[in-house]
């Protein structure tokens, strides 16, 4: 896949990724003006939160208990809710006048996460899973009943394409990067290759401290 000159290699190197949020943002009938919320908002729920502002959604609310992920999506534009001391359902609510978000991305993987998405969504509204979920998800007759009654789209993803050649998810992913789609700010660490046993040594023990994408350097 040949990568365009106007990006940085180092930058490339999260074409997979970017591509994985794109392919779901595909998935949804984004409308200009449209609100959304991202609840997950780690690297790839940063770059959901892009695509959908690249397809003119106006307000994008995004939801994490990470304060680090919370400052960088208020530097880059969004409406940060931190969910730690905040109802995340309930605020999206407050600010959008009670209709709730337009489209919804779970990008996160845990049952407490994909309900909330499905209670922030608006009526008529759409709610697309990209977490892999992480134990069983259970709903219960009222938040059923309020996807009926809201008449909610549920939406599933997977993945990424690269097909057909030269317009799919990763050459669209390339040709946006740098440009419209920032993946700068997602890189928290650039260890040389050779550091790599020790940083997944202290990054499996809990002892590599806050991180967003760690890229390592090849040097020739």
């Amino acid at each position: 896949m040949p990568v365009p000159a106007h990006v940085d290699l180092l930058h490339a190197a999260l074409t997979e990724p970017c591509a994985v949020a794109f392919h779901g943002v595909n998935r949804l009938d984004v409308h200009p003006g449209d609100t959304a919320a991202v609840v997950g908002f780690g690297p790839i729920g940063n770059m959901v939160a892009q695509w959908l502002r690249i397809r003119e959604c106006t307000r994008i609310f995004a939801v994490d208990i990470d304060a680090h992920k919370l400052q960088l999506a208020e530097t880059l534009g969004f409406i940060p809710v931190d969910s730690r001391d905040q109802d995340p359902v309930a605020v999206v609510y407050e600010q959008t006048r009670g209709r709730g978000a337009d489209r919804v991305v779970e990008a996160c993987g845990l049952p407490r996460t994909f309900l909330q998405a499905v209670q922030s969504a608006a009526r008529f509204g759409e709610v697309l899973f990209l977490g892999n979920i992480h134990g069983q998800f259970v709903i219960g007759e009222k938040d059923f009943s309020g996807i009926l009654r809201k008449e909610l789209r549920i939406l599933g993803t997977w993945n990424s394409r690269i097909v057909p050649h030269g317009h799919n998810d990763w050459s669209t992913a390339l040709e946006n990067m740098d440009r419209n789609l920032e993946v700068a700010p997602l890189i928290s660490h650039t260890p040389d290759l050779q550091e790599g046993p020790q940083v997944f040594e202290q990054v499996a023990k809990g002892s590599f401290g806050s991180f967003g994408r760690i890229v390592f350097r090849i040097h020739p």
